[in-house]
């Protein structure tokens, strides 16, 4: 491998988890080569990393062993890259109490060594895995530290934060602050021109429009995203899902079962949903019988 090897972070592609291992595998005979071996460690913290996010919890382990075991002293930014690896791997296994402590020992690390992007993936890590009094805290300081830092990349963690306020929010109850938070997302998407993320911000102001019994916003915007879904010949599980709610509440039975069933069959056929099918039975078991019924 060059003097020049390829930026590890440019490889992700976090809608297709599998196609990014696949890409960081295809250099890792290069890195195991290089000279500077802390690139070889950060390339396996990655590789863990889309592991982990397929739920091959084990296999993400044994990846980080060897990361762990190739450590050297003055590998700091590789070791701030295996902490928060090895804590992501054991908060995607429910586990928590494990996980926070090698969050809280990345911050601490990369705040020392003055790494930006990773001291908010830190600080936004904490703010998913810390106890519900926590959430909402961890992550309001990791938006600050985006937001303060002249580090593009770290700045890109802002739309996330948005993301991840918005949703615990909602999770709280307290829906008016959650649709602030989703529409801050939504015009931040869409100045940056994405519209996978413009997307997710849509799906969840839908949503909070159902939870407030505003039926008919929630079904409108579902709707529009499952025909801008169609006319890219792509399908999408949570909007399914969420039609049926909506269908549900409205007590029309026969679009219930119909959207309940499409939610079912794209969750347990489709790769992209492995989260939901090795974690999230009794929700699959609730959309199948609320399909049948």
């Amino acid at each position: 491998m060059n003097k020049n090897p390829i930026k590890i972070d440019s490889l992700w592609d976090f809608g297709a988890v599998a196609e990014s291992e696949a890409r960081f595998r295809e250099i890792l005979d290069g890195a195991r080569k290089h000279e500077d071996q802390s690139y070889l460690v950060e390339l396996l913290t990655q590789i863990g990393r889309a592991q982990g996010l397929q739920a091959n919890f084990d296999a993400a382990h044994a990846t980080l062993d060897e990361a762990e075991s190739l450590l050297e002293s003055n590998m700091q930014r590789a070791r701030v890259r295996l902490f928060l690896e090895r804590g992501r791997t054991f908060n995607s296994s429910k586990k928590q109490e494990e996980a926070l402590p090698l969050f809280q020992k990345a911050l601490e690390l990369a705040l020392a060594e003055n790494e930006e992007f990773l001291s908010v993936d830190a600080a936004h890590m904490l703010g998913i895995a810390a106890p519900p009094d926590k959430r909402i805290e961890w992550n309001k300081r990791a938006l600050e530290m985006a937001q303060a830092s002249k580090d593009e990349r770290a700045q890109g963690w802002v739309g996330s934060l948005y993301n991840n306020l918005g949703y615990f929010y909602m999770e709280d109850g307290h829906y008016a602050r959650a649709l602030e938070y989703f529409e801050k997302l939504l015009i931040y998407s869409q100045k940056k021109n994405d519209e996978d993320f413009a997307d997710i911000a849509r799906w969840f102001i839908a949503k909070v429009h159902r939870l407030t019994e505003d039926y008919e916003s929630a079904l409108k915007g579902q709707m529009e995203l499952l025909k801008k879904h169609a006319q890219s010949e792509k399908s999408d599980a949570y909007v399914y899902e969420e039609l049926g709610e909506i269908h549900l509440a409205l007590e029309n039975e026969e679009e219930r079962r119909s959207y309940f069933q499409l939610a079912y069959d794209a969750f347990t056929t489709d790769d992209r949903y492995v989260y939901e099918v090795k974690f999230e039975q009794d929700r699959l078991n609730r959309i199948l019988q609320l399909a049948d019924n």
